[in-house]
């Protein structure tokens, strides 16, 4: 029977994923010999820029989607961000892990189970503005300090200057210059409407660029 100093305890309950550690073996203090994990704790790991880390902070909130399972988006809060940036081929970037708060999917039922190692895609939300008029990003464009759209009226486009609060890659909070109902030119083949933004902005996360297309007319702006 072994006595108390050759006793290892885990410190939570879980499932051994790995011993490295065979009898007889001499081992350092500092060695890894057991590996667990919880069946009821899910880190993601992730990596952002130098750009965006002053944007995020430690308890942030977070969500998590599965891409295996398309319909489930878990709450998540920042559970860490390194303090040493990962520099790899001249590119900084800072490790950030991401720790589900809940396997209840938002607006969903309990997941029976999830499986460590599964890909996901994560949003940090940095900051969020609610009832507010938005457009899409594609239609505003920067001279010098100046944020411009294009306005339909009648037949012509008319620039106009507005003021620019939040913005994503998909949409630009507008403070002021445009009225709801107004029309503005998309770079995009498809209309689009505008309207007022219930859900948040600032999310920043994995995701591909907007590709525009011919110039389309503008959708006038509308609340839900």
């Amino acid at each position: 029977e072994l006595n108390s100093s050759q006793k290892i305890t885990a410190p939570f309950s879980g499932v051994i994923t790995s011993v490295n550690v065979n009898e007889g073996d001499i081992v350092s203090r500092t060695a890894t010999l057991i590996v667990m994990a919880d069946p009821d704790a899910f880190l993601a790991d992730i990596l952002v820029s130098e750009v965006d880390i002053f944007s995020i902070q430690e308890g942030g909130y977070a969500e998590v989607s599965v891409d295996a399972l398309n319909d489930y988006l878990f709450p998540s809060v920042v559970y860490q961000i390194d303090p040493v940036a990962n520099v790899a081929s001249g590119v900084v970037n800072y490790g950030v892990v991401v720790e589900l708060t809940s396997l209840v999917p938002v607006g969903g039922s309990q997941v029976q189970s999830l499986k460590h190692g599964l890909s996901v895609t994560v949003n940090i939300i940095v900051d969020e503005a609610r009832d507010v008029l938005i457009v899409p990003s594609r239609a505003v464009t920067n001279m010098g300090k100046d944020s411009i759209v294009q306005v339909l009226e009648g037949d012509n486009m008319v620039p106009r200057v507005i003021e620019t609060g939040l913005a994503d890659s998909s949409y630009t909070e507008v403070i002021s210059g445009l009225e709801e109902g107004e029309q503005v030119v998309v770079s995009s083949s498809a209309s689009t409407t505008l309207n007022t933004n219930t859900g948040g902005g600032g999310l920043m996360g994995i995701g591909g660029a907007m590709n525009g297309g011919a110039m389309g007319g503008g959708a006038p702006a509308g609340r839900p």
